[in-house]
């Protein structure tokens, strides 16, 4: 059995956590694979089952903010000179130094070699291990453990995740990130990976931008991709942007035309915006719901295209009170993946239809209800309203509940609904978006300071402040981030100009 090295991993950066005393925790889809087959998974051992009595590579001990799953970014360019990128460089090392081996592997190939592969890019490593050798096999398995096994936290696949693995193959199986579900699926693609295990790096894994080597979680998405959520603007018929820069910026129009998409009723309304990472790009793009469809307008880095239909049926689903709405849609990332999904609140149940790939949404399943009287109508017909963010920085968008005067969060349980809740905030009694006499202002869930922790932020008569969250354990006293928003809490003329959106 091979010793642990004492060399075990280049220096972290600057503000890294230690590492733990115990560091045992308990379309085509793939350029390498195109093949794949989305059959029945098939694993190569339980999840969290250690493969053979190998030590598994050093880990630091991080908290419970993780990286979202890569999404599928397949090789697009074939840079010359072509080099190879530091993660798969360091990932190599740390599994040659883990079992003391002198295992080259292959980051990069021929532009003109076989097919679309991640290693003309300089971001995929082949690590050589054979599964007819039984001490290599057990090598091997013991690291796919070690990558794919829930941490002391209960994040899936965290490992993979800390890393920015976007796909590993080994021995006809393949596991993807952006299908992190399914497990190990069977892979048919011409090379059987008996001999090394493939794995493929996002590009912020292939170039080290990952929590692995900071701590810091990658989870952020904003309109300028900077992980600080930006106020967008959406008065008249303008939809205008101003950046976060600690504080808002005087802005600049990104989209005209919206006049009608206040989310009012007719004949003065004809739908609603909402604004998420529909594609996993890390920048937020504009979702429209108009009428019966739902369509997105990606993000192109400061300007949105003209869009395409990825859902349809929610002609009732704007928030309006009955005999004409049935409910509300929301969008938000319930997995984890990057991707929003859409969240879906009809009658009295909650409900989330997957992001899949970054195309459309699936079919759809019940994750929480009792919710009837939480659609942000006033009373008597209305006890409140829910929204959908990150408060405990775990890529997982969980449920946050206002009603009456608490705010309160019931935790995303892995994909598995939400907890039963705690209270982090109160005195919010007059912030549900109602108008004058019974509402006071508004309140938003957004990552105002790019730590992966949604904050609270208020809108307050003319006043638009921020409560910081304090790591999953409340909400500072907050401070004072712009003003004079006095007619952009979302009502109809005369008494509103226009609304706000933070994202």
């Amino acid at each position: 059995m091979a010793v642990l090295s004492a060399v075990c991993l280049a220096p972290l950066m600057s503000g890294a956590p230690a590492y733990a005393d115990d560091p045992t925790t308990p379309a085509i889809i793939e350029g390498e694979s195109e093949y794949a087959d989305l059959g029945v998974p098939l694993g190569i051992a339980a999840d969290g089952a250690a493969a053979a009595a190998l030590p598994k590579p050093r880990t630091p001990n991080f908290g419970p903010a993780i990286d979202r799953y890569a999404v599928n970014d397949p090789q697009s360019t074939c840079p010359s000179p072509l080099t190879e990128r530091p993660g798969p460089v360091a990932l190599r090392a740390l599994l040659n130094d883990t079992y003391n081996l002198e295992n080259k592997g292959n980051i990069t190939r021929p532009c003109n070699q076989g097919k679309k592969s991640e290693h003309k890019e300089g971001r995929a490593l082949d690590y050589m291990l054979n599964i007819n050798n039984d001490h290599q096999r057990d090598i091997a398995e013991t690291v796919l453990d070690w990558m794919l096994e829930p941490d002391a936290h209960g994040n899936k696949h965290a490992v993979a995740r800390r890393w920015g693995i976007m796909y590993i193959i080994w021995n006809r199986k393949i596991w993807a990130s952006y299908y992190p579900d399914d497990g190990w699926r069977t892979y048919l693609g011409d090379n059987p990976h008996t001999d090394h295990i493939h794995f493929s790096f996002s590009r912020d894994g292939g170039e080290k931008r990952t929590s692995w080597w900071d701590g810091a979680a990658q989870n952020y998405d904003s309109f300028s991709g900077d992980a600080r959520a930006d106020m967008v603007v959406h008065s008249g018929t303008e939809v205008s942007v101003r950046q976060n820069v600690g504080g808002f910026d005087a802005g600049q129009s990104v989209s005209t035309g919206w006049g009608r998409y206040h989310g009012l009723g007719l004949p003065d309304g004809m739908g609603r915006l909402y604004y998420a990472d529909f594609n996993g790009d890390h920048l937020t793009d504009m979702i429209v719901h108009t009428g019966t469809d739902v369509s997105v307008r990606l993000n192109k880095g400061g300007w949105f295209d003209t869009g395409r239909s990825v859902s349809s049926g929610w002609g009732r689903f704007h928030g309006l009170d009955v005999p004409d709405g049935m409910g509300r849609l929301y969008f938000a990332d319930y997995n984890g993946d990057g991707r929003a999904d859409m969240i879906v609140h009809s009658g009295t149940d909650v409900s989330v239809r997957l992001n899949e790939d970054g195309t459309h949404f699936g079919t759809g399943r019940s994750v929480s209800s009792g919710w009837g009287r939480f659609h942000g109508l006033g009373l008597p017909d209305g006890m409140g309203r829910l929204y959908f963010a990150d408060y405990n920085g775990d890529g997982r968008d969980d449920m946050i509940v206002h009603t009456g005067t608490d705010v309160s969060v019931r935790l995303n349980q892995v994909g598995g609904g939400f907890d039963s809740g705690r209270s982090v905030s109160s005195g919010w009694g007059r912030f549900h978006g109602l108008g004058l006499p019974d509402g006071m202002g508004r309140l938003y869930f957004a990552d105002y300071d790019g730590d992966g922790f949604d904050d609270m932020i208020v809108h307050s008569g003319t006043e638009v402040s921020v409560r910081l969250n304090d790591d999953g354990d409340g909400f500072d006293t907050g401070r004072s981030l712009s003003t004079g928003w006095g007619r952009f809490h979302g009502l109809g003329l005369p008494d509103g100009m226009g609304r706000l959106y933070f994202a």
